[in-house]
């Protein structure tokens, strides 16, 4: 406990130091507190090899045992063990060693290998019931955490510089234990405390204990550099007690730490926002973050894969019994050190372990070897799901599609003439790289060869793969002639059973150039304003559908044009082809809003000049409004009609009356 001295102020305590022997400092220590320790201890050494990735996700003890071993064997296999620096800064995991003390740095004891003990030695420091707290630390961290129980005691430590204050200020507890390189002044509710030491950095540790039912408390390192020099032990022990007092500043807020106090009724109990359980990789070597991209649909033949970390509230590692089970008849296998799983022997239906910390195997029964599966597998924590993941395995190709062929030019290789799909036994799709060849026996003299796969299907697109025809070349390139086709069919081999899948038949054809052409609209009584569309059929020399892979608009002077149909949505443009399987090229209009007789041009100068018996091709339509309503021109015409009737029915009544 700090101990009250006479101080300056009514409200001020002080507690006098008296210089002692502690460690390899001349401390002054809280009798009791001290204890001695090894100066070569592994965990101080290698602290910043345990820091996890994942503040928010501290190691468990396991993890962090397992690691302290592994660095050490490194370290003294390679001769540098005594030569790894101490961190300056950042702290430990909870139960890790304690980081070593920087000047004007809020740290917290991490060791919890014994009850409370506050030192001026950092290492030798130890908190009680600390559950987690914040790694990564700077001069100035202002948002550092730390979670506790509430039975337990939190000590902080840092080093203040000669001739500056430091100050460090309790909310929701009190500090109840300290230790000081020099002299401390402590206020009457032991709330606040100050050093200030004249020649020489000062060591500084104090306990916070939570006061009853507080649920969040603070601990706050406060620094004034703008003191004047104490000059001796008695002067500092003054100056200290001026900053309790308030009539001299305690200065710069440069460290805080906000305290959660844990309800012990959660602590140990599995809660989902602070635990990962997501889909992962057979390589990941700590708990994937978030679902691995891919990890939930398995390539035929390999396994899936889940790591788990489970922890409670306050990020705690959780020690209880882990049941693993999967739908289906799935294998499972677990291993805490997130290694995949290898052996035959280690799967079984259901997994059970006390480890919450590791990695899933997951393989599909060897039943349905080579056929797609799906499972769901469940995680549940002391009775309790914590988390279920769907994987899904995917079988080997059961089904090919060809599709989408288009017209291939004649005398040449056609990249993209058509789409080919595979699927397994479950109709989801597959994405082969390789492997697709054509049926022996189905090319002919006008197909010469057929690439499947001259573009792969891609799983991340979901794209189908496009393969390139190559047509015969006893008609060159550019001519208007060379028409024909093929009935073609491909096969897959699969490589893991060597099943045969051959996809439908199609045929795919080869022809010349456009040499005619013609043209047509969707409606020839269009409404005002209303889009109509332009159909252009382009033929070759024999009257066949031309290829879809020559330009039949060319650049300025040979570019195909419209005329007199509006405003065009989709307008001609240089390189057009004909884009279907029928020879055809669409544009899309929104025709005038005045309604009338109309007529359109359609020019396809490319087509015109090979052939000399082909001209411009002249399309009559009618804008005319679908409404019902009378217009006034309509009503006037009725009226003029009307009129010129009555006249005729007089004259012929007067010529009857002459006539009597």
């Amino acid at each position: 406990m700090l101990s009250p001295l006479a101080a300056s102020s009514e409200r001020t305590t002080t507690q006098a130091s008296q210089v002692s022997g502690c460690g390899s400092w001349h401390y002054t220590c809280v009798p009791g507190e001290m204890e001695l320790e090894d100066p070569q201890d592994l965990r101080a050494g290698f602290r910043k090899y345990l820091r996890p990735t994942n503040e928010r996700k501290q190691m468990s003890n396991k993890t962090i045992f397992k690691r302290i071993a592994l660095v050490a064997v490194v370290a003294l296999s390679t001769g540098v063990l005594s030569s790894v620096p101490a961190i300056a800064t950042d702290n430990g995991a909870a139960g890790a060693a304690n980081a070593a003390a920087a000047e004007h740095v809020l740290n917290i004891a991490t060791r919890l290998d014994a009850g409370s003990v506050v030192n001026a030695t950092e290492a030798n420091n130890r908190s009680v019931g600390l559950l987690n707290n914040s790694t990564t630390l700077t001069t100035a961290s202002l948002t550092s955490t730390a979670t506790m129980l509430s039975s337990g005691e939190l000590v902080f430590y840092t080093i203040g510089a000669a001739d500056k204050s430091v100050s460090l200020v309790a909310s929701g507890g009190t500090f109840t234990k300290s230790a000081v390189t020099g002299t401390l002044a402590s206020t009457a509710d032991k709330t606040q405390v100050s050093v200030v030491h004249f020649n020489a950095a000062s060591a500084v540790a104090v306990a916070f204990k939570p006061n009853s039912g507080v649920k969040v408390g603070t601990v706050e390192l406060y620094q004034n550099s703008s003191l004047t020099d104490p000059e001796d032990a008695a002067g500092s022990l003054t100056a200290a007690s001026a900053i309790n007092a308030g009539t001299v500043s305690k200065g710069t807020l440069i460290g805080k730490y906000t305290i959660t106090v844990a309800d012990t009724n959660t602590v140990g109990v599995y809660s989902a926002a602070d635990s990962l359980c997501n889909l992962a990789t057979s390589t990941s070597s700590a708990a994937a973050s978030t679902d691995s991209a891919g990890a939930g649909v398995i390539a035929n033949g390999l396994n899936g894969f889940i790591d788990i970390n489970l922890r409670d509230a306050f990020e705690g590692a959780l020690t209880g019994a882990v049941i693993i089970e999967a739908s289906g008849g799935a294998g499972l296998a677990y291993d805490g050190n997130y290694t995949a799983t290898s052996a035959a022997a280690d799967f079984n239906l259901v997994q059970v372990s006390t480890d919450a910390d590791g990695k899933i195997d997951v393989a599909r029964p060897a039943a349905l070897a080579n056929k797609s599966f799906t499972t769901s597998v469940t995680i549940k924590f002391n009775g309790v799901t914590a988390c279920t993941k769907t994987i899904r395995f995917q079988g080997e190709v059961a089904k090919i599609t060809a599709s989408d062929p288009v017209i291939a030019r004649t005398g040449e290789a056609n990249t993209e003439a058509f789409r080919v799909a595979y699927e397994d036994d479950k109709g989801f799709p597959l994405y082969p790289q390789s492997g697709t060849t054509l049926v022996s026996g189905v090319a002919n003299t006008f197909i010469t060869s057929v690439d499947a796969n001259a573009t792969p299907p891609n799983s991340t697109t979901g794209a189908k793969a496009y393969g390139t025809v190559t047509c015969s070349s006893s008609f060159a390139a550019g001519s208007y002639l060379g028409d024909g086709s093929a009935n073609l069919q491909l096969q897959y081999i699969n490589t893991g059973s060597g099943n045969v899948v051959k996809s439908n038949i199609w045929k795919q054809s080869c022809a010349g150039d456009a040499y005619t052409y013609s043209a047509s609209l969707d409606k020839v009584t269009p409404t005002p304003s209303s889009s109509v569309v332009l159909t252009i059929s382009f033929k070759t020399a024999a009257g066949n559908p031309a290829n879809a892979y020559n330009a039949v608009s060319g650049s300025t002077t040979s570019l195909l044009s419209v005329t007199g149909l509006g405003t065009a949505v989709s307008a001609p443009t240089a390189t057009d082809k004909a884009d279907t399987a029928d020879g055809v090229k669409r544009y899309t209009y929104i025709v005038s809003a005045t309604e009338g007789d109309n007529t359109a041009v359609v020019s396809v100068p490319v087509v015109n000049s090979a052939n000399s018996a082909q001209s411009n091709v002249t399309l009559t339509y009618t804008i005319k409004s679908s409404s019902t309503t009378v217009t006034n021109a309509e009503v006037l015409k009725s009226i003029v009609s009307l009129i010129a009737s009555i006249n005729k029915q007089i004259q012929a009544l007067q010529k009857l009356i002459l006539r009597r």
